[in-house]
């Protein structure tokens, strides 16, 4: 078999075999060529065949000479189509200056108004002829592509209709018809009363007259110097009879309605009454005036500079020295305002507003926005009318970005689609936000999707891993959980599926779970701590087994009976209470009357252990089924049931309204006055000295900590700590379900301090706080309404010890790695800049540069870093892949991050 060139080898190709012996046909081809260039990444298709046994097999491969080669053996036929249905257009653009859609040509054909058909009335030797059906639509375009904000704007110069009729001129501007030929060829240029609109230039031709051809009557221009002219048009018949057409009139570029285009210190003016005058004029530098009144008045006296306005009527009613730096496009835009700076305002009747102090710093894209009024200064706005698409505030420090009554997706239109919805749910009345995969190729009612969602973390250079992922490929859960509910409503997560933890679970109370083994562990089969575990063959039982431990008096060499205690049931008939109780207290419940010594079961089953001077002040009678132990405990207390009072005046003088104790007021004041003077509660655990003090009305609330909730009236809350949730006699706290958690500070050191109405906080030791109604949380100096899902606040006086001026920083296996500082500067440690362009000269002896043989072997050096014209004294190495590119000694180069290198971008000649 005969080796082709290996030139001819080096490329990429599909090959077609159609069962032909020895023939095959390249019908795609990828030409590499070795490397060259101009010849790399060339792009061919072909039908044409070859032999590649032959000796002259390279004879017979057809390879790319241009960028895309399109080589038929036959009729070359290319087609691009567009449909279904009729709504779509084809289209070819020919763009230049890369890729962007701002310059260029654009060809198009639409078939919507396509209606033409062939007249069946002819012979059938008779020539057809196209019928427009008494519509005869424009339906191709050929259009030149001009910048107009993010996308190219369509200007069409030569458009056909349905017949084959021709319009020359400025038949289209973006998507406005602005006419149709009338004529086998119409000649049209009507932007906005130019008065060349029907304008044809024609090349001087010698003053032999053409040929003359049956049939055709021919115009043409030659030389004519009657009268000061210079050429004259002339008209041929086809008789060959000359006629001369010419027609002289004085026009002037200074009068608007002449149709000229004026021209003075950088401005441009073109339309009628554009502007109302035209003059040299100092005052007036670098303006674009187009259209019918655009910039009407801004020829008045005054400084003007640097306006754009494109329209009928645009920017009209603007006036000079408050009016500059304006992109207006659009018919009747920004019309009724004299003033206006820096703003792009883009469509038709777009900010047509008032009078006087216009908008500034804006951005309007659409139609009929803002109608007789005005944008805020520093917004961007896209849509129509009353109700647009995007809204956004771009200037200042809160900036922010809107989509309304809009969903955001992300789409694969062959595999998935990812969708954020935030639809009104009629049930409930509620808005619920849905974050919604759609997996393309999966179908059928049984057949779930496979999309699997990951939650992937990764640093600057690529390193990272997958710390949450969601995989719903199995089959929906067809159980019906039956949830416990608390009392107080709480927010929850449901997860329809297995959860798989690689990790912990950490609970608020400092204590976590890393496998169900522990609850197998926590107790030995075999007793040897007076408690030990059963197993049968379907349950666990844990009991007490006292066998193998010691007695009391060989493990202590005395024993005191208020100090040795015993575990008891409490309440042990519905109960499975237990608790502790010394020898002395045991005491008291043997002798006469089954108390003595102020310790007994009272009235209403109340258990009261107390100093035999409080037990008269103890109202038993007025509360049922609690436990009252501690001097002077639960003195005055009235209407209590199923309450636990606990330590020195703990809930004294605290009274619920309970009449004839009908209801369950299961408060816990453990403490010395824990829960004192604490009235109409409910479902409180207070523990802690002066824990829940006056606490009126603090419900369903838990104070663990001295003076924690001290005078109190949160509901639904969780104060631990000195002093949590704690507040003053004089302010009257409204709120629920907070969180404080507070230790080593003082009570007027906390956020809760003196805070008045507020509900859904959350308070860690003034370091983590927040909003759980709104998921927002502050770090940092933390403040209780932080305005972000994550805020993270430094204050030089909180954080001076600090040594730095970090906001953030990151470590990786306790190394700094990066941070951002107070001047909003993100920051990473290392030899090179963190900035993804840099600039700098090659230092003096690495010169070696110029010698990368190909972009496997490239060569190094380094580059002294400048930032703004000032060497900054750092160093960098930048490396040259590029065999044909010489980069010498001190010579300036900019350079930008691919990979983990820096590669030269620009290099100075």
């Amino acid at each position: 078999m005969t080796q082709c060139d290996p030139q001819k080898r080096d490329r990429l190709s599909i090959h077609l075999e159609n069962g032909e012996h020895n023939t095959e046909r390249e019908a795609v081809t990828i030409l590499r060529n070795g490397g060259t260039a101009s010849q790399s990444g060339l792009v061919g298709i072909t039908n044409a065949t070859y032999d590649p046994t032959s000796a002259a097999c390279e004879d017979g491969i057809k390879l790319p000479q241009t960028i895309f080669n399109v080589q038929s053996t036959g009729d070359s036929n290319i087609r691009f189509s567009s449909g279904p249905s009729k709504d779509y257009r084809s289209s070819l653009e020919l763009l230049g200056v890369g890729n962007t859609r701002a310059s260029g040509l654009h060809i198009s054909y639409d078939p919507v108004f396509d209606d033409a058909y062939v007249d069946p009335d002819h012979g059938y030797y008779a020539p057809p002829c196209p019928e427009d059906n008494n519509s005869d639509n424009t339906v191709v375009d050929f259009s030149l592509i001009r910048p107009s904000g993010c996308e190219g704007y369509e200007f069409s110069h030569i458009s056909m209709s349905e017949r084959g009729y021709v319009s020359v001129g400025l038949t289209r501007a973006g998507t406005e018809r602005l006419f149709n030929p009338v004529a086998p060829l119409t000649v049209r240029y009507d932007c906005y009363g130019h008065n060349d609109s029907g304008t044809i230039a024609m090349h001087e031709q010698p003053l032999t007259p053409p040929l003359h051809e049956d049939g055709y009557g021919k115009l043409y221009v030659k030389p004519y110097t009657v009268g000061g002219r210079s050429q004259a048009l002339y008209f041929q018949d086809d008789d060959g009879n000359e006629t001369n057409l010419v027609l002289s009139q004085d026009i002037s570029a200074e009068i608007s309605t002449d149709g000229l285009i004026y021209g003075n210190n950088g401005n441009t003016y073109g339309g009628w009454y554009t502007p109302e005058v035209r003059q040299a004029d100092n005052d007036k530098t670098n303006n674009t005036y187009y259209g019918w009144g655009a910039g009407y008045h801004l020829s008045d006296a005054g400084y003007v500079n640097c306006n754009t306005l494109i329209g009928y009527h645009t920017g009209s009613g603007l006036k000079p020295e408050r009016s500059n730096r304006n992109t207006v496009v659009g018919c009747e835009s920004l019309t009724g305002w004299e003033s206006g700076e820096d703003n792009v305002i883009i469509g038709s009747r777009n900010v047509t507003g008032g009078s006087n102090e216009g908008p500034s710093e804006s951005i309007v894209i659409g139609f009929n926005l803002y109608e007789d009024d005005k944008p805020e200064d520093g917004t961007l706005t896209i849509g129509r009318g009353s109700t647009p698409l995007v809204t956004a505030v771009f200037t200042g420090s809160d900036r922010e970005f809107a989509l309304s009554d809009a969903r955001f997706e992300i789409a694969d239109a062959d595999e998935y689609t990812y969708q954020f919805e935030h639809d009104y749910k009629s049930q409930g009345s509620k808005y619920v936000a849905t974050h919604k995969f759609i997996d393309l190729l999966r179908d059928g009612n049984s057949s779930n999707a496979r999309t699997i969602l990951n939650y992937d973390f990764y640093n600057s250079e690529g390193a990272g891993y997958t710390l949450w992922s969601l995989n719903p490929n199995s089959t929906e859960m067809t159980n019906s959980p039956a949830y416990e509910s608390p009392t107080t409503a709480r927010p929850y997560a449901e997860l329809c599926g297995d959860l798989r933890l690689c990790g912990a679970i950490r609970f608020a109370d400092g204590t976590s779970l890393d496998s169900s083994s522990i609850f197998s562990a926590l107790l030995p089969v075999e007793a040897t701590t007076g408690i030990r575990k059963i197993d049968t063959a379907t349950t666990q039982k844990i009991v007490l087994d006292y066998r193998s431990l010691e007695l009391a008096g060989n493990v202590a060499t005395s024993i005191d009976s208020d100090n040795t205690f015993i575990a008891v049931q409490v309440d042990g008939s519905d109960s499975s209470l237990v608790g502790k109780m010394s020898l002395d207290a045991l005491s008291l419940y043997f002798g006469t009357g089954g108390g003595g010594g102020g310790g007994f079961t009272s009235e209403n089953c109340n258990i009261l252990l107390t100093n035999d001077d409080n037990v008269g002040d103890v109202n038993t009678a007025g509360m049922a089924n609690s436990l009252f132990a501690g001097c002077n405990v639960a003195t005055g207390a009235e209407g209590h049931n199923h309450a636990v009072m606990l330590g020195p005046q703990a809930g004294a003088e605290s009274t619920v309204t309970n009449p004839n104790l009908a209801t369950s007021y299961p408060n816990i004041f453990i403490g010395h006055k824990a829960g004192m003077r604490s009235n109409d509660v409910t479902h409180m655990v207070a523990i802690g000295e002066d824990a829940g003090y006056n606490a009126d009305g603090g419900n369903y609330g838990i104070f663990i900590g001295q003076s924690a909730g001290r005078n109190s009236n949160y509901t639904r809350s969780i104060g631990l700590g000195y002093f949590a949730l704690a507040s003053q006699p004089s302010i009257n706290e409204i709120g629920e379900g907070n969180l404080e958690i507070v230790t080593g500070l003082s009570d007027s050191q906390r956020l809760f301090y003196s805070t008045p109405n507020t509900s859904y906080r959350i308070n860690i030791n003034n370091v983590i706080a927040g909003r759980h109604d709104r998921k927002n949380i502050s770090i940092g100096t933390a403040r209780l309404s932080p305005t972000a899902p994550l805020e993270v606040r430094r204050t030089s006086l909180d954080h001076d010890v600090n040594n730095n001026d970090y906001i953030q920083s990151w470590y990786c296996d306790d190394t700094l790695k990066a941070w951002v500082d107070c001047e909003g500067n993100f920051n990473t440690v290392g030899d090179g800049p963190l900035s993804e362009n840099i600039e700098g000269l090659v230092e003096a002896d690495d010169n070696d540069l110029t010698l990368a043989a190909g972009i496997n072997v490239p060569q190094s050096g380094k580059l002294a870093i400048y930032e703004d014209g000032v060497l900054t004294g750092q160093k960098i190495y930048i490396t040259n892949r590029d065999a044909n590119l010489s980069i010498g000694a001190t010579t300036y180069v900019v350079a930008s991050r691919v990979g983990s290198e820096y590669r030269p971008v620009w290099v100075s000649c």
